[in-house]
């Protein structure tokens, strides 16, 4: 399994953030029902991620909408993603 990065932002401006490793952002119990896992990296949109999966944005969205907002502009590297079942959502 590929290692998962976070982003640390410092608390001032003039030094660059940090790329550290870390462990993916993960709920508890919330998986057991998903298709699939999908960890988020830098770079990733959900019709990216939905593509690769052969499913839908919106149902990428529905599914993991506690976490993701609706137009899905606040994917983190690091947060994992239940890809639901096509009966699922």
């Amino acid at each position: 399994m590929r290692p998962h990065y976070c982003v640390l932002q410092p608390s001032w401006s003039s030094v660059p953030a940090v790329l550290v490793d870390c462990a993916p952002i993960y709920i508890k119990g919330f998986y057991s029902s998903c298709k699939a896992r999908h960890v988020v990296e830098f770079g990733d949109s959900c019709r990216r991620i939905a593509h690769s999966y052969r499913s839908s944005v919106v149902d990428v969205i529905v599914k993991n909408r506690e976490m993701v907002n609706s137009s899905c502009s606040n994917l983190t590297p690091g947060m994992m993603l239940c890809i639901p079942h096509e009966d699922d959502v």
